[in-house]
């Protein structure tokens, strides 16, 4: 038996779960499985690993923790991803469906809800690119990303690194507590045991995935630039930048640097802002800046924001920025259609991975799929003439496919699930009057029914 055949059916209680060496030991052992102890990356010794994106901490201390542009972007896909429920969904007539099955989604931890599972998800998956969930015993806990190693095996390398091998595989995670740099030995898990979320891959690597923020880095260090220069304004007078010309005749160094420091005690910072400056001894000022309308301050920053939000897929006009709230950009009809992309390219394809993720940890029914329910989420729901609308389609295509002679309990499953090919076979045979060849009389092949007595005598 292979390796990964051996990883993935072993039984593992927790009580018994392999220690890192023992797991390397056993890679080491195992016939057609190559792991060179060298050349790995730096993750776990003695096996090659794709590691965490290096600067996990930073990420959060410089740029989620100091732009509130970035946090208030996650903090929009967090709100709208979070809403969300598991269901099952079965795979012939996608009827969703629940079962005791869903209650480890449902109570991941004593203290932890299935929303706590999708916002940790989304969340690390913006910082880090990934977002793991581990499973231990009937809980599923979350773990820090930039401790997780994803460990590679390969039947096929021999004198390359496993990670190019075209067979190269998971072969499973390894945590380790404290980073790389810490005291402790890693934990190794098997892949069932592990959800792991990447939304977006990393294309130089095949396993794991890439924080939308490194592509907007140039933006964001820009806006923090331009913020510190709002500051830096306000803090040096509230006014232009200007010079202070003095006459050639002030050449003592401790009379100068005595008017330097009188005039930042008398002119310098928001509290002196907007006094008047009195110069003597042939002083002259001369203006060397800008204001902030010159700079058209609120454009120049306004326009860095909507590359950080556009990036982030979520709309300036849902994000509340100065360039969503401008315009047209909140009429009723382009909020909508913001809304609604908001969903489509972001929400529906983040739930559909997180639910591929998730589905190895739990018990999935039989011709079923783990899915989301949406039913609960405000954010997406139609305004209500767009929802009447909606059901009145669906109720004239139902009444029309019925009419038709076909199941009605197939037709409501086949409409309101979108998917016509369902009724395949689920017709009754019986027609409507109209498709009757003229003189064939009526459905019953009865008698025909008499002519009405007019009274007429022959």
């Amino acid at each position: 038996m292979r390796l990964i055949d051996r990883l993935v059916s072993r039984p593992q209680p927790d009580e018994e779960r392999l220690g890192f060496d023992a797991y390397a030991d056993l890679v080491m052992k195992m016939g057609g499985w190559n792991y060179p102890l060298s050349g790995a990356q730096s993750g776990p010794p003695g096996v090659p690993s794709e590691s965490p994106p290096a600067g996990f901490e930073s990420m959060v201390r410089s740029v989620y923790n100091r732009n509130g542009i970035v946090a208030a972007c996650i903090a929009a896909r967090m709100g709208l991803i979070s809403e969300a429920r598991f269901k099952w969904r079965n795979l012939s007539d996608r009827r969703m469906f629940g079962n005791e099955a869903l209650g480890i989604l449902e109570r991941p931890t004593p203290n932890a809800t299935t929303g706590d599972i999708l916002a940790r998800l989304e969340q690390d998956a913006s910082l880090a690119g990934n977002g793991y969930r581990v499973r231990i015993g009937n809980q599923l806990h979350h773990v820090r990303p930039d401790w997780m190693h994803i460990i590679l095996g390969s039947n096929m390398a021999d004198g390359y690194e496993v990670a190019d091998a075209p067979d190269a595989t998971v072969a499973g995670y390894a945590y380790w507590p404290g980073g790389a740099s810490g005291k402790y030995d890693p934990l190794v898990f098997r892949p069932v045991d592990v959800a792991h979320y990447a939304p977006e891959p990393d294309p130089l690597f095949r396993f794991r995935g890439q924080s939308w923020i490194t592509q907007v880095l140039t933006e964001i260090d820009t806006d923090r630039q331009l913020t510190q220069h709002k500051a830096n304004f306000l803090e040096r007078g509230a006014t232009p930048s200007f010079a202070i010309k003095y006459p050639e005749t002030l050449k003592d160094r401790d009379q100068q640097q005595q008017i330097v420091d009188l005039f930042k005690e008398r002119h310098e910072g928001a509290s002196n802002a907007w006094k008047a400056l009195h110069l003597f001894g042939g002083a002259d000022p001369v203006s060397i800046g800008s204001n902030f309308r010159d700079l058209d301050f609120k454009s120049v920053q306004g326009a860095g924001e909507t590359r950080i939000a556009s990036r982030a897929r979520v709309p300036a006009s849902v994000l509340g920025i100065s360039e969503g709230l401008a315009g047209s950009a909140l009429n009723a009809g382009n909020f909508g259609q913001a809304r609604r992309q908001f969903g489509e390219q972001y929400a529906y394809p983040s739930w559909r991975l997180m639910c591929e993720a998730l589905a190895p940890l739990v018990a999935v029914p039989a011709g079923a799929e783990l899915w989301y329910d949406t039913t609960d989420v405000a954010f997406l729901h139609e305004d209500a003439k767009d929802a009447a609308e909606v059901i009145s389609t669906q109720a004239t295509a139902i009444r029309t496919l019925t009419d038709g002679g076909y199941d009605p309990d197939a037709v409501v499953t086949a409409v309101t699930g979108g998917d016509l090919s369902t009724l395949l076979a689920q017709h009754s045979g019986l027609v409507p009057v109209q498709l009757q060849l003229p003189g064939t009389g009526n459905m019953n092949d009865g008698p025909s029914a008499p002519a009405p007595d007019t009274g007429a005598k022959p």
